[in-house]
C-alpha cells in the first residue's frame, strides 16, 4: 500500500468559534484515509474506506477536497504547528515500512506504536500525536482486516495480531493518561 496523494486544510471562522483540521490521502489499493477535529480539542476522528480500486479511492479523496475547499478549508502545510502540527501520510507510512522493501509489516507497526508511546511518556505533543495515533490505527486495521502476511525475506518473527491489538490498547491507555495529567 502507497499514499499516492494527500491534502491537510484548515478552517476558521471566529465568528462561528470554529477552529479545525481535515486531513486525507488515498492509496494505491483504493484506500481512503481520513483525519478532522477541532485544532488543540485534542479528540481527533478518524476514518479508513475499502472503495475497491485506486480510481474510486482517487475520485472520492478528491471530492472531499473540492467539498472542504468549498466551505472553506484552506489548504496548508503538514508538520506545521499553526495549523494543528499534522502528520504527513506519507511520513506516517514511511515510518512503518521495512527498510529496502516498501512493504508495510506488522513488525515495523508495532515498533511505531511502542516508539510513539515512548513519545508520549517523554514530552506529549496532543495535536500530532493524536493525528498520529489516527493515522497508525488506520494502518493497522488495514492490516488486521485484510491479514495480509508479507514476507520480507527476513528471519525476523512476523508480529501476531493480537499484538498489534494490544500494542495500540497500550498507546490508546497512554494518550488517555496523558490528557488527564
Amino acid at each position: 500500500m502507497q499514499i499516492v496523494a494527500e491534502w491537510a486544510g484548515h478552517y476558521y471562522d471566529p465568528v462561528e468559534n470554529s477552529d479545525k483540521i481535515w486531513a486525507s490521502a488515498w492509496t494505491d489499493t483504493g484506500d481512503y484515509l481520513a483525519v478532522w477535529g477541532r485544532r488543540g480539542n485534542h479528540k481527533y476522528q478518524s476514518q479508513t474506506k475499502r472503495l475497491g480500486s485506486a480510481a474510486a479511492a482517487r475520485l472520492g479523496f478528491y471530492k472531499m477536497v473540492r467539498q472542504k475547499e468549498h466551505k472553506g478549508y484552506q489548504s496548508v502545510p503538514f508538520e506545521n504547528p499553526q495549523f494543528g502540527n499534522i502528520p504527513s501520510f506519507k511520513r506516517s507510512q514511511s515510518e512503518s515500512l521495512e527498510p529496502g522493501t516498501g512493504k508495510i509489516t506488522r513488525h515495523k507497526v508495532l515498533e511505531r506504536i511502542h516508539r510513539l508511546i515512548n513519545r508520549v511518556k517523554e514530552r506529549f505533543e496532543p495535536d500530532t500525536m493524536l493525528v498520529e495515533f489516527s493515522q497508525i490505527k488506520a494502518v493497522t486495521a488495514l492490516m488486521l482486516e485484510y491479514d495480509e502476511r508479507i514476507d520480507t525475506g527476513s528471519s525476523a518473527r512476523e508480529t501476531l495480531p493480537h499484538e498489534l491489538e494490544s500494542g495500540l490498547s497500550d498507546l490508546s491507555a497512554s494518550i488517555k493518561q496523558a490528557l488527564l495529567a
